[in-house]
């Protein structure tokens, strides 16, 4: 039917969804073919770019392949300037990434958010895609617009298995973003708790202040993080040191009702004699939240 309508004179260029594009999208190789012949003077090169696009995210392998045989720019970009490299990362294609690499694809082009291939790989637990792309030079120190490093988004993901990966092959464990947030913050911030002791057993500082100044057992503390606030207390310092407004451990456990994080605190001796700022004693300001266990 298609080679029907084009022998009859029908329009390969047109706007919106071509028909160059629909058949990349579906994977119709011998329609994409033909279209493909059809166009002998290349008219079609920005449309041939969409069509790779459209193609990788749909994973179908040999249309890509057919498109990059018939010349078709390995870098093309689709709305968010994501090349196919990167669309293949995120879309888990392990044999696109792959093909695609093997054809010189640019293993550090970056997203409208200033992601790498490998960045995305690792939100998306990608362990194959990971090691493809770092036995091809992938920068393990490459950071996005936010100054993030793929460490960084493993950690705050919860992936043990790629969190090891990375620092198995050198991953800087005390990467700070443009917050002053390292992989460790990243990880205690969404409770990941074997992050957090896997980090820590590879040396990560627990005492790296980010921009608002919270130690991390303070932080870990007013989140009610309880496993995370038990690995932290063995190699804590003073926990009972006082942040900002005036707030211990304790004191943050005790105002937000966490009351297994605040009895395992005041277990390991957190005092019970700090005041708030405003002049409110832990049992004073447990007993106004409603914390009647912490009274």
């Amino acid at each position: 039917m298609v080679r029907l309508l084009l022998d009859r004179g029908a329009e390969i260029e047109c706007t919106g969804l071509t028909p160059l594009t629909l058949a990349a999208s579906h994977g119709y190789h011998s329609i994409l073919e033909l279209l493909l012949d059809r166009d002998i003077s290349n008219h079609l090169t920005h449309d041939r770019g969409r069509s790779l696009v459209a193609a990788t995210c749909a994973g179908h392998k040999s249309v890509v392949e057919l498109l990059l045989d018939r010349g078709t720019d390995i870098e093309s970009t689709d709305g968010r300037d994501r090349t196919p490299l990167l669309l293949a990362a995120v879309n888990r294609h392990d044999s696109i990434v792959k093909l695609l690499l093997g054809r010189g694809a640019n293993v550090e082009s970056r997203d409208g958010l200033g992601r790498t291939p490998l960045s995305l790989a690792t939100e998306r637990w990608q362990s194959s895609i990971i090691k493809l792309l770092l036995d091809r030079g992938a920068d393990l120190e490459s950071r996005d617009a936010l100054g993030r490093t793929p460490l960084s988004f493993a950690a705050e993901k919860g992936c043990d298995f790629v969190v090891t990966l990375l620092l198995d092959r050198g991953a800087n464990i005390e990467a700070k973003d443009e917050s002053n947030r390292t992989p460790l913050r990243w990880a205690m911030g969404n409770g990941h708790d074997s992050i957090v002791k896997l980090l820590l057993d590879r040396g990560a500082n627990f005492d790296a202040d980010d921009d608002t100044s919270h130690q991390v057992l303070l932080w870990a503390s007013g989140r009610g993080y309880e496993p995370i606030t038990r690995l932290l207390l063995d190699g804590a310092g003073d926990f009972d040191s006082e942040y900002d407004w005036s707030r211990t451990p304790l004191l943050w456990a005790a105002d937000r009702g966490h009351e297994p994080v605040a009895r395992l605190l005041i277990d390991k001796g957190a005092s019970l004699d700090w005041e708030h700022g405003s002049g409110h004693r832990i049992a004073t300001l447990a007993a106004f939240r409603g914390n009647k266990p912490l009274t």
